[in-house]
């Protein structure tokens, strides 16, 4: 990824970032399906009605998952 990121991600966006081969919704829910698996990730997880992440809980994910 390069240095000008945007403040935050759409979980979509996101998604599609890291499976940037299948669908979007399907790349949402195997994202979704992969951070309810990690412990630290679990609240973010269960904010699935959100369509946005903060840039926080972006640099959170990239943490436990690695930038996409």
């Amino acid at each position: 990824m390069n240095e000008t990121r945007p403040a935050s991600f759409g979980r979509t966006e996101l998604a599609s970032r890291y499976f940037p081969n299948i669908e979007p919704g399907s790349a949402w829910k195997k994202l979704a399906a992969i951070m309810r698996e990690h412990p630290e990730l679990l609240v973010l997880a269960a904010k699935h009605r959100r369509r946005t992440y903060t840039p926080a809980e972006c640099q959170e994910i990239f943490k436990v998952l690695g930038v996409p």
